[in-house]
């Protein structure tokens, strides 16, 4: 546990430009039981909680903005357990950056979807880069050995990637066909502006190999 002032400014921003903002303290859990037991007493507290591993979020997510407690998950960093046969639960989920002036539009349709899919409704808003901007994502928890559920999810990802792109939504991290959709209503211009930044930053094709569909590099 951390309530030292001068240690509490080290957990106060991430790696983007939004406001700096102190937690009032910070928690480092060591097991799956503390976390829990964290998150049911903030809970019945109604103490806001920003998890965090390193601090080098790009979204705005590692900032306590609301003051209440970060919860440090650095010391669980060890594998437990791997379910090979690829059983158990599941979380999914659809990111999106946009206008933070369609978030409450978006939060709405979203909810709607998710709950006529027969899943609580998980959503997160984080402004960014001074409130204009943000992200807003959609998270599903569901069974991965129903077939029935992981059907349903797929439908219910649809139904948000193309809801949150008739918004002006930017889908991210999402599977080739939401970018196929979402290209057809891009500036061309813009579109060779990101192929050619990726080709930049990513020349050999390893981040989200194919998710652009840049053709391949022609050899030096």
């Amino acid at each position: 546990m951390i309530a030292d002032p001068e240690k509490l400014q080290a957990y106060s921003g991430d790696m983007t430009e939004n406001d700096p903002a102190e937690p009032a303290l910070v928690v480092c859990p060591g097991s799956a039981g503390e976390v829990q037991a964290v998150v049911r007493l903030c809970a019945q507290q109604r103490v806001p909680i920003t998890p965090v591993v390193a601090n080098t979020n790009l979204g705005g997510l590692a900032i306590p903005a609301r003051g209440g407690l970060v919860m440090d998950l650095r010391r669980m960093n060890r594998v437990l357990e791997v379910d090979r046969d690829g059983n158990g639960g599941g979380l999914s989920w659809v990111g999106t950056y946009g206008p933070t002036s369609r978030f409450a539009e978006g939060f709405s349709r979203g909810s709607q979807i998710l709950a006529a899919h027969g899943f609580s409704p998980v959503v997160v808003c984080r402004p960014m880069l001074g409130g204009h901007f943000g992200v807003l994502r959609w998270i599903s928890v569901f069974d991965r050995a129903d077939p029935a559920e992981v059907a349903r999810v797929k439908a219910a990802n649809r139904e948000l990637a193309e809801m949150s792109i008739s918004l002006g939504f930017f889908p991210y991290k999402t599977p080739q066909w939401v970018w196929d959709a979402h290209g057809a209503r891009l500036d061309p211009a813009f579109r060779d502006l990101v192929d050619a930044v990726r080709r930049l930053l990513d020349p050999a094709g390893i981040m989200n190999p194919g998710r652009l569909r840049l053709p391949p590099l022609s050899p030096p």
